[in-house]
């Protein structure tokens, strides 16, 4: 194998399903490319608290894309490399949402903390266990730099009301059809990409990718070749190389072992 590979991994719809789980013939197939000479950077919405545990059941050693791109995070020294906090400006906007929109749950992520406000049933159902934060009555007001702000809604349709609030000063993306994340502008996960491969001047002659959400479409287009599972959106597996089954049948272990032989 050429060892100037690097696999950008998505986490949620990608690696794990509804129940979370991460499957031992994933784990062993992610082993076997690192192994080969292959480098894995998990890309994700996720923060540091969700995302530590599985980075270190895959064995990644190489900096993590967080919080949809506003975060570079090395999980081997527990240090963020590079972040893009939002402008406190966008508050205006967000408590107008607040205001109008009470079936839409918000959760803010800081560097120390995770504040949830308000919930509804995908936020309890289908959110990141480790992401729920402290549940708070209104908008509290956070001092910390915002990092990311994930937009949750049993309806759809209130998703779609919200983006209309944002324009070029932030970067509005469906993760899937309940959950949308906003990070500034000039983030997202194929910008922090190309920042990490600057950053840490990672000469890769091949780029492989995977993900099933919207707010992965770009770094899919950009990577050499791109893997989508079978039960992401139709949009989605538009721009897929290849499609592989979905995290319950644990289609990554054949996305990895491809990317092992190559």
């Amino acid at each position: 194998m050429n060892n100037k590979t690097i696999f950008f991994a998505d986490i949620d719809g990608t690696l794990l399903g509804a129940e979370f789980l991460l499957g031992e013939e994933v784990i062993r197939a992610a082993k076997n490319y690192q192994e080969a000479g292959g480098k894995l950077v998990l890309c994700t919405g996720r923060s540091v608290y969700g995302t530590k545990h599985i980075a270190h059941r895959l064995g990644s050693l190489a900096p993590a894309i967080l919080y949809n791109g506003a975060v570079i995070y090395d999980f081997q020294r527990e240090k963020i490399l590079w972040k893009r906090p939002m402008d406190k400006k966008i508050m205006e906007r967000v408590r107008c949402i607040y205001q109008k929109h009470p079936g839409v749950c918000m959760v803010f992520f800081t560097e120390k903390a995770i504040y949830r406000i308000r919930t509804n049933w995908m936020a309890e159902n289908r959110g990141v266990p480790e992401e729920r934060g402290i549940l708070y009555p209104e908008i509290p007001e956070i001092r910390e730099d915002i990092l990311k702000i994930t937009f949750i809604a049993d309806h759809s349709e209130d998703l779609k009301k919200c983006r209309e609030y944002f324009t070029d000063e932030c970067s509005f993306e469906f993760s899937g059809r309940h959950f949308a994340e906003l990070v500034r502008e000039g983030c997202g996960k194929h910008f922090a990409a190309k920042a990490l491969m600057q950053y840490r001047e990672l000469d890769a002659e091949f780029i492989f990718a995977a993900g099933n959400g919207q707010n992965d479409m770009e770094l899919l287009r950009w990577s050499d070749y791109a893997f989508v599972p079978v039960t992401a959106e139709e949009k989605v597996k538009e721009v897929a190389d290849c499609l592989i089954d979905g995290p319950e049948e644990m289609g990554m272990a054949e996305a990895f072992e491809r990317a092992a032989c190559f």
